[in-house]
């Protein structure tokens, strides 16, 4: 499945929004960093892409 987006970020925290070309699939998440890096905010980014837009088991 091939998805479309736009993303962006501030200090302290990043945005982005995707769907499917029919907009049959969509969604949109804000992501807090935390300044320190104690969490991979980037890694919980690709896991939420992953469940919405990956076939279970791919």
């Amino acid at each position: 499945m091939k998805g479309w987006g736009i993303g962006g970020a501030i200090t302290g925290g990043f945005s982005f929004a995707m769907g499917t070309r029919d907009a049959e699939r969509m969604i949109a998440t804000n992501v807090t960093i935390d300044r320190y890096g104690r969490h991979n905010s980037l890694d919980l980014s690709k896991a939420v892409l992953e469940a919405e837009f990956c076939p279970s088991g791919s």
